[in-house]
Order: C-alpha cells, then sequence, then structure tokens
C-alpha cells in the first residue's frame, strides 16, 4: 500500500498503480475536491481504479493509522 500526499490529478498514483502491481493499492490524498474528482477519473480512464483511490483530505489532518501504508510518496 502507497500513501500520494498532495496527489494532485492522479500524475503520479496512476504510476505507482503500475509500481505496486496487481495486489498493491494506492491512495492519493489532496486538499483540492476537484483535482480529486479529476485524478478519480483519470484513474478510471487508465485502467486502474480498481487500485487507485484519491480522497480530498488536508495533508495535515490525514486520517490513517500509523503503519498503514509500506511507503508514502509526497511532494
Amino acid at each position: 500500500r502507497v500513501l500520494d500526499v498532495g496527489c494532485g490529478p492522479a500524475s503520479d498514483t496512476i504510476a505507482l498503480a503500475d509500481r505496486v502491481g496487481q495486489d498493491g493499492f494506492v491512495i492519493g490524498v489532496d486538499s483540492d475536491k476537484f483535482t480529486v474528482l479529476e485524478a478519480e477519473r483519470k484513474a478510471i480512464a487508465a485502467g486502474v481504479g480498481d487500485r487507485v483511490r484519491h480522497r480530498c483530505v488536508h495533508s495535515m489532518q490525514l486520517p490513517f493509522a500509523s503503519g498503514e501504508f509500506d511507503a508514502v510518496r509526497c511532494e
């Protein structure tokens, strides 16, 4: 499982889906709801919507437990 903080319009989450493979999962978070909607649309269009999700979350208030992810990407 990989978390992408500040994911934008799925520029990297789609690429990360290839890296984690069919058994992996990527969650992208961004504080802009319109960017998150676009990211979801792009992930579905790219055929990775089953293993990539995007959520509207502020980076200073991440709702995830410690140790929930194997890796984190942030730009």
